[in-house]
């Protein structure tokens, strides 16, 4: 994913941005339950590669999350750190925000994806990326609760993965395959336009949990030995995470891989 390191400091990056997902399958099984003893019983000398289980948290101090994950799977956080990997692929190995934050709410939120856990951060995340409401309370047309609905499904879809003047054209076909009047179809680029305006590069919860720091792998990969680094490693975070000390613990854990790698 590196275009100036030498051929070995590329195997690194490759084995560690494979390893962790390796670790997050391997883990999942007993992920969260936080009784050493338990997790002896359970699990033995090779507790590795689990199927997630309820009953593993019997007796043990934990949380059990994963119900229905099957072994090999992974985490929310190894799912996350995907979306950003095909984020950063598909930018040539550069962060776009806009980019991210849309492949993320098309991942983890309605209709994507994901199955499976979603926490705090996450969850917030979505939240704070639906700019749904505030779009419509910026129209002037006069819209009944149907066709307002209608716009709603013909134009998410293409915020998911479109912005800025890629959105109006299709949009309009979009809708015009359902309504031919002009002020309607208007609506709906505007809901489209506005919903894209309104998504803001801090889009994360006020959390320092994982999702801060699991992405870190892949953007380090891309940036590595770039004075950008410690700027990109804060931008991408304030996506999940808009907290200064999760920010913080971040950074410095980019700057570990930076000189690892």
């Amino acid at each position: 994913m590196t275009g100036n390191a030498p051929w070995d400091g590329k195997a690194a990056i490759n084995a560690a941005l494979a390893g962790g997902w390796v670790a997050d399958a391997a883990s999942l099984g007993l992920h969260w339950l936080y009784d050493s003893q338990r997790i002896c019983e359970v699990g033995g000398q090779s507790p590795e590669f689990l199927p997630p289980k309820a009953d593993y948290f019997t007796g043990g101090f934990g949380y059990f999350a994963h119900g229905g994950k099957q072994p090999g799977d992974v985490s929310h956080y190894g799912a996350a750190t995907g979306v950003l990997t095909d984020s950063l692929l598909a930018s040539e190995g550069n962060l776009d925000i806009r980019d991210y934050q849309r492949r993320f709410r098309a991942f983890f939120g309605p209709g994507g994806d994901w199955r499976g856990y979603i926490d705090n951060p996450t969850r917030v995340t979505l939240n704070n990326l639906d700019t749904i409401e505030q779009a419509q309370l910026t129209t002037n047309a006069k819209l009944t609760d149907k066709q307002k609905r209608v716009l709603v499904q013909k134009v998410l879809p293409y915020t998911r993965r479109l912005s800025g003047e890629q959105l109006a054209d299709p949009v309009r076909k979009a809708i015009s395959l359902t309504y031919q009047e002009p002020e309607i179809q208007d609506a709906g680029v505007h809901l489209a336009t506005t919903i894209d305006h309104h998504l803001l590069p801090e889009s994360g919860a006020d959390d320092m949990q994982l999702p801060a720091v699991s992405k870190l792998a892949p953007l380090v990969a891309c940036y590595c030995g770039s004075e950008r680094l410690m700027g990109v490693a804060e931008a991408a975070v304030r996506v999940t995470n808009h907290n200064d000390e999760a920010v913080a613990w971040a950074r410095c854990a980019a700057q570990l891989l930076d000189q690892l790698f």
